[in-house]
């Protein structure tokens, strides 16, 4: 009430501390100032794409990148007929954009606690989350349950030939192979 009002908009809260003190300074020379954001409506940063919960989140002081897509629930997962989890979300793709701007941060490595990709978040941000698009796997031929499957990282040959329940008796181990590549030049592995 002594300083009037005082317009903090747009300042971060040491600057409006500071905005305040000034104004503050003809009544008390000793005087200190804390602000404390009771609701902080409009400090949000948004979340879009292959996540849980996508939407607009409140950003709290302190608040971090992994913070953020923790609290939109992190990447999606689907199971898979073996009830393996088969990851839905890019995150390796994962984008935060400030000010329009894409920011060079790896998602990947802010989850795992890399404080120069973990960066501060500020009101505004977007992190944008897309969806993983897989190569599918095919296991063909003589196997006792021949299908198609989402490639997940490391997967290898045996596990492959596994999951479609494996070579039959008619089998011949000896012509397995694998086709990689444009269907134009494939690559092809005996």
């Amino acid at each position: 009430p002594l300083a009037g009002d005082v317009d903090v908009a747009g300042l971060a809260l040491t600057e409006g501390e500071a905005r305040i003190e000034a104004a503050m300074r003809p009544f008390d020379q000793t005087v200190r100032v804390t602000i404390i954001v009771a609701q902080p409506n409009g400090q949000r940063a948004t979340v879009i794409g292959a996540v849980t919960t996508p939407g607009r989140h409140t950003v709290v002081p302190g608040m971090r990148l992994a913070d953020l897509f923790a609290l939109s629930g992190g990447g999606l997962s689907m199971e898979d007929s073996d009830g393996l989890a088969v990851p839905m979300s890019d995150l390796a793709g994962a984008r935060l954009v400030r000010g329009g701007q894409v920011l060079p941060v790896s998602l990947v490595l802010a989850i795992m606690g890399d404080p120069r990709h973990n960066v501060r978040l500020r009101p505004g941000d977007h992190l944008y989350v897309p969806p993983a698009v897989h190569a599918l796997v095919s296991v063909l031929g003589e196997v006792h349950a021949a299908r198609v499957m989402p490639f997940r990282p490391g997967l290898r040959l045996t596990l492959a030939l596994a999951l479609a329940g494996g070579p039959t008796r008619d089998a011949d181990h000896a012509e397995i192979i694998v086709v990689r590549g444009d269907h134009a030049a494939p690559q092809v592995y005996v």
